[in-house]
């Protein structure tokens, strides 16, 4: 928030670290006294499938970022061994793999909505960002949807649902924050987060950590923590006919939605973030 203009010493506050979350803005710092910080970098994205995908101005746009990178001389960490990779293949140094971190004493299962005297819940993750996969996840909703026409099920959009797709929900949350993204975490029994590229999520974990069962994809980050079959269900990006039935398979078998839950349950916590483990990685 403080770099609408060239940060300045006296707008920068003093500090032990700096971490940048966006690489090209390390040039416009690396002038600042040391007391504002050590500069760490950071990467969280799979540059070239970036490059690769983007469209043509975007692309011009992602090289330029890429140079600035490879010449930087600060340390960086990525938040998958997938981004790590996939930085030093383009000549970018990596020190070290810090993953996403989440509070699980805000995210946790107490909330959880339980009972079959209420409909089952299905929600799907939509971010407006085209790597997230929403426009795939909504078809993947509008077939379940077919297949259990009049069966109680309410179909439930999260963050930012694009106008088009917004009728295919019974509710749509919009962009939640604090208690209220929790509660609309804790009150999913599927969470289905439809990403064609990624590179550490956490919305997915998040959910995990609220008694959710995960349909996901095979995307950079979640083959990290998510285990088909054991802790969810896991399909290729844009594989509609999977995914559906990942879907259906934990609509008709409570056993298996409990079963998932609980072992995630156990992955979240080896991401639970505190301050002692970040001052230890960093």
């Amino acid at each position: 928030n403080r770099l609408w203009r060239l940060p300045s010493t006296s707008a920068m506050p003093d500090a032990d670290v700096m971490i940048v979350m966006q690489n090209y803005l390390i040039p416009r710092l690396l002038f600042l006294p040391q007391r504002k910080g050590k500069i760490i970098g950071s990467i969280h994205m799979d540059y070239d499938a970036m490059i690769q995908d983007a469209d043509e101005a975007s692309r011009s746009w992602w090289k330029q970022f890429l140079l600035i990178d490879q010449q930087l001389k600060v340390p960086r960490f990525a938040v998958s061994h997938g981004a790590k990779a996939s930085a030093e293949q383009l000549g970018i140094k990596v020190n070290a793999v810090i993953p996403n971190g989440i509070n699980l004493k805000e995210f946790n299962a107490h909330g959880h909505a339980v009972g079959s005297n209420r409909p089952l819940r299905v929600m799907l993750f939509c971010a407006p960002a085209p790597p997230k996969g929403q426009a795939f996840g909504c078809r993947v909703i509008g077939e379940i949807q077919k297949i259990y026409s009049g069966a109680r099920i309410k179909f439930i959009s999260s963050w930012q649902i694009k106008p088009q797709w917004k009728s295919i929900f019974h509710e749509n949350l919009g962009y939640l924050h604090g208690p209220a993204y929790v509660n609309a975490y804790q009150s999913a029994d599927i969470f289905v987060y439809p990403a064609l590229r990624d590179g550490f999520p956490a919305p997915p974990l998040e959910a995990m950590a609220c008694g959710s069962a995960l349909v996901t994809t095979s995307v950079q980050g979640v083959i990290e923590y998510g285990i088909d079959g054991i802790n969810c269900l896991i399909s290729e990006p844009n594989d509609v006919e999977t995914m559906v039935k990942n879907i259906g398979r934990l609509i008709d078998d409570p056993s298996l939605r409990e079963r998932l839950s609980k072992a995630a349950l156990e992955t979240v916590k080896k991401y639970y973030s505190s301050n002692s483990q970040i001052k230890s990685n960093l």
